[in-house]
């Protein structure tokens, strides 16, 4: 009794970052899982824009991992976190870079330390990619208190 919708793959990077067409409308779509659980997220880019999502599971990463990913003044405010806070803040900023750049559609083709994540506390996160502040909308939770999942919306009139 339900008929199926017909999607066309328009373009899909390697990343799990999709852009979905129908006859009606067009959809940006993204995936992620970690460790047994997943997310998906899937908006109409004409009244939303372009969606990233990412789960990962809470861990601490060697220090030449965090360089690898993290800008300088990144990891130095890493470093400056208590040693019980730093596993989560790695985990989230490593999350909202993975989370825009599907948004982008680009995916890791762009390097991380390219993104840097500004945090204000009165504020939700801002990127900044290559000296330039983007306009992106960031959410962000905990899913049983060992994943951190990132939603991230670029509006249309941003991209």
């Amino acid at each position: 009794p339900f008929a199926r919708p017909r999607f066309n793959i328009l373009s899909s990077t390697p990343h799990m970052s999709h852009k979905l067409e129908s006859i009606h409308t067009k959809l940006s779509m993204s995936i992620s899982h970690s460790h047994g659980s997943a997310v998906a997220k899937v908006v109409y880019i004409q009244d939303n824009g372009y969606v990233g999502v990412d789960i990962e599971g809470i861990r601490s990463f060697k220090p030449g991992t965090l360089r690898a990913f993290l800008t300088e003044s990144e990891y130095l405010e890493i470093m400056k976190e208590p040693k019980e806070k730093r596993a989560f803040y790695s985990t989230l900023r490593w999350c909202i870079k993975e989370a825009y750049l599907k948004a982008t559609g680009r995916g890791l083709l762009t390097h991380p330390r390219h993104i840097q994540i500004l945090f204000n506390k009165k504020e939700s996160p801002a990127i900044v990619m290559n000296g330039v502040k983007r306009t992106a909308v960031i959410r962000w939770s905990i899913y049983q208190r060992q994943m951190v999942v990132v939603n991230v919306l670029i509006p249309n009139h941003a991209y």
